[in-house]
């Protein structure tokens, strides 16, 4: 009974038959979109993974693996040099692609090609072969999402794939936005340079007999008051009492402006020059008082530039006003883009030159171009 039972346990061990080859798997992204591929490489997101599982109790080598788009690419490859008994070798393809080859406004078919060799535990040479399709989508779809070798990706910092800083026509909109308003205040389109802002202001008063005007003015620290009175006139000597006082001054001065005027105020005529530098950010009041006047009013022409330091955040802010402004002048007007049928969560988007070009786009296309 013993030796039956063993010949048949010996009989099966030497009838069982050897393994032919190894496991060879390969998995590739279902989509190619043009506008994120070179996000893809730079990332080191393949769009191929080759596994192969050695059976034996011995090393394969030289896993070599090859791969290419037909029509679009020539062959890249890569290669482990061993892969262990009973072991796995995985092989990352990234496959640099021409983008004429996959720049177009159409979505098409493309096959992705892959062969493989390795050398088998016996020293013996072994071959694979496969072909798959993939979808190329049109060049201006935007995948805001991608399911890829079992993860999702989240894409959406990729859009800055469309952002397009040295194309001709950017560049010639933020020439034109240095000559805005916002942009002068802080000396032109500085970037993340230190400047500040000057405010000119011309302003014509009128100050009745007995009474003063005043006017307030948050002034940061270190802000620069500069300017003059241009012109002064009324009653029989052509003056006013002027001055530019802090919150506590003017609260003395309110209080009994009479006796108090000719302490904290100066008797001021045509041409008096205003020079005041501020030692802390506070409400700051310009004042023109003519309560010593019974009879006459006083009319007065100043002209008064402002200077203040700016935050880095302040002088970005102007500079996106600028833009923003030269942009909206243009006449820019809201268009939907077509529809996108790449799968998943999508869209097309058009590149800033394109936007600038139609004058129009959808929210996100205006996104990108701001």
């Amino acid at each position: 009974m013993k030796i039956t039972w063993l010949g048949r346990f010996f009989h099966k061990i030497f009838q069982s038959k050897p393994v032919e080859s190894a496991k060879i798997d390969w998995e590739t992204v279902n989509l190619i979109a043009p506008g994120l591929y070179q996000t893809f490489i730079e990332r080191n997101f393949p769009p191929a993974v080759v596994t192969l599982e050695n059976p034996w109790n011995k090393g394969i080598r030289d896993f070599q693996v090859q791969l290419r788009l037909q029509g679009i690419c020539d062959w890249a490859s890569s290669s482990i040099p061993e892969i262990e008994p009973k072991g796995k070798g995985v092989v990352r393809i990234i496959l640099p692609l021409p983008l004429n080859g996959l720049y177009g406004y159409e979505e098409k078919n493309a096959n992705f090609e892959l062969k493989c060799c390795y050398q088998d535990a016996s020293g013996k040479k072994r071959d694979y072969s496969d072909i798959r399709t993939v979808r190329i989508l049109a060049k201006d779809d935007m995948i805001w999402e991608l399911d890829a070798f079992g993860t999702r990706e989240d894409l959406s910092e990729s859009i800055a794939a469309w952002i397009t800083p040295r194309d001709d026509s950017v560049q010639k909109l933020i020439h034109e936005s240095a000559n805005n308003e916002n942009a002068k205040a802080v000396g032109g389109l500085l970037g993340y340079q230190e400047s500040q802002h000057g405010t000119r202001v011309k302003e014509k008063y009128t100050i009745a007999a007995g009474r003063h005007v005043s006017v307030k003015l948050h002034l940061k620290q270190s802000s620069v008051v500069r300017g003059v009175l241009n012109e002064v006139v009324g009653g029989s000597g052509n003056d006013i009492r002027f001055g530019l006082l802090d919150s506590d001054e003017m609260i003395v001065l309110t209080s009994n402006m009479p006796q108090q005027a000719p302490i904290l105020l100066k008797l001021a005529k045509s041409g008096y020059q205003i020079m005041f530098d501020t030692p802390i950010e506070s409400d700051y009041y310009m004042v023109f008082d003519n309560t010593f006047s019974v009879f006459s009013k006083k009319d007065v022409d100043t002209s008064i530039e402002i200077i203040q330091p700016l935050t880095h955040e302040e002088i970005v802010w102007y500079q996106l006003k600028a833009i923003y402004e030269t942009i909206q002048l243009k006449g820019y007007s809201y268009v939907s883009s077509p529809i996108s049928y790449a799968p998943g969560v999508s869209q097309r988007v058009k590149r800033p030159a394109k936007t600038l070009e139609l004058k129009g786009g959808n929210c996100i296309d205006g996104c990108v171009l701001f």
